[in-house]
């Protein structure tokens, strides 16, 4: 009996700890407060846009290098740009939504390429174009995404250095002020000045006198006598 009472208790404190390790996710391991999903036609929409104003100027370029009609050029190359760039972030943005993983995760750009480029190397060049196509747009993703990265993060470490930078400056200045205004504070003129600066004890004694004076001023008054005058 002791023996199966322990393991009851061993079995329900395993099936315990299974239920508090999967708090917060699904059955099927997805979490249930996934939140990478916030902001995806954004996403899709801004990247498809730098994508096509890339290829725009590029096709620029290439026209008045073969000198030919720059229009064409701009066109067709920002089109189909939009078109590559549109495709890679939809099949991106799928495959975060399948792994519920975090939108900048580098395996997210190398999936997402290996679909589009498979898809539109197999549409624009048949069967033969479809892995190489797809490998292109992997490598090229992935390292378009962990270019990002790094630009993010050196914005973020300048932004704190700047911010850094201000705190000191700030701090400085304060101290450099408090500096000033002890210097003044504290400063001493020399005894044959006929101007002298009055100390603490000195301020003291004065506001004693003249209440002391105040008084005698009122008391000779209700009497009706003349104050009298310190020597």
């Amino acid at each position: 009996m002791g023996a199966s009472g322990d393991e009851e208790e061993n079995s329900k404190g395993r099936s315990k700890n299974l239920v508090s390790n999967r708090e917060g996710f699904c059955p099927s391991g997805r979490p249930l407060n996934y939140e990478g999903n916030r902001n995806w036609e954004t996403r899709i929409m801004t990247r498809t846009i730098y994508g096509a104003t890339i290829g725009a100027l590029a096709g620029v370029g290439i026209g008045l290098y073969k000198r030919q009609n720059p229009f064409t050029w701009f066109t067709s190359m920002g089109a189909n740009c939009a078109i590559a760039t549109c495709c890679f972030c939809g099949f991106q943005e799928l495959t975060r939504e399948l792994r519920a993983a975090d939108p900048d995760d580098w395996a997210n750009s190398f999936l997402g390429g290996l679909a589009s480029g498979a898809l539109l190397g197999r549409l624009h060049g048949g069967p033969t174009r479809a892995l190489p196509t797809a490998l292109l747009f992997a490598s090229i993703g992935t390292g378009i995404n962990f270019g990002a990265l790094l630009l993010k993060e050196y914005r973020l470490r300048h932004l704190l250095a700047a911010q850094v930078s201000n705190e000191g400056d700030k701090a400085t200045v304060s101290a450099s002020k408090q500096s000033l205004l002890s210097a003044l504070y504290n400063f001493e003129l020399p005894e044959w000045s006929p101007i002298q600066k009055l100390d603490e004890e000195e301020a003291k004694r004065r506001l004693v006198e003249r209440e002391n004076q105040r008084r005698r001023t009122l008391d000779s008054l209700q009497t009706g006598s003349l104050p009298a005058k310190d020597n």
